[in-house]
């Protein structure tokens, strides 16, 4: 009974106050994989969509539209494949540290201009740039320097600029467009890390 009694009143162990919480308390696994929430939105909506498709104009009109959509993705493949291979490349011969002292948290205005002129050089399209931006992340970039890279691409890109939009609508109004876009990957960049440090909880949970 004494042996008992001191067993009970000794203190707990540190690998008692380490123990796993009961099941439905703490904050919850993260999230991710083949049936995510956004994936299973996505199906949700093409399945609605199909429905719909079937009750206006019937079934053939669904298959037409499923061979359609596979062909397109056969041909989206090779843009996919290259796009991660791109980023697999950035994630094993770029240090981060490196990426760290560049785009990393403690990198300032200088990591938002240079996060800016990447994105601003990128060539290629989604498949390149968002598959490059998360291989950044996950190397220790700053969410507000990929914020600035993603944000550059999308409104400066000099790729789009040169070959798209010059030739379509003039030098003139392609150089206004361009000056005027280009403070707001940095701006972006700024308003992005001043929103993560003031409600922590928006931080997205990616990389």
């Amino acid at each position: 009974m004494n042996k008992q009694a001191e067993d009970t009143s000794l203190p707990p162990t540190p690998a008692e106050n380490n123990a796993d919480p009961p099941e439905g308390g703490g904050k919850k696994a993260k999230q991710g994989g083949l049936f995510d929430k956004m994936t299973l939105f996505f199906a949700a909506l093409g399945v609605i969509a199909a429905i719909t498709l079937a009750m206006q104009r019937g079934s053939d009109a669904v298959v037409e539209s499923l061979s359609e959509s596979v062909f397109l993705a056969v041909g989206l493949l090779p843009q996919i494949a290259v796009g991660l291979f791109l980023a697999s490349l950035v994630s094993v011969m770029v240090p981060k540290d490196t990426v760290g002292k560049w785009l990393g948290q403690s990198s300032g205005l200088k990591g938002l201009i240079g996060a800016t002129i990447i994105g601003a050089i990128m060539p290629g399209g989604p498949f390149a740039s968002f598959p490059l931006a998360l291989a950044f992340i996950a190397a220790g970039a700053d969410i507000g320097c990929m914020i600035a890279f993603l944000l550059a691409w999308a409104t400066i890109g000099l790729n789009r600029l040169l070959v798209w939009e010059a030739p379509f609508m003039g030098f003139d109004f392609s150089m206004l467009r361009f000056f005027c876009s280009l403070p707001a990957p940095i701006i972006a960049g700024f308003a992005a890390r001043w929103l993560v440090r003031r409600f922590p909880s928006i931080r997205p949970d990616i990389g």
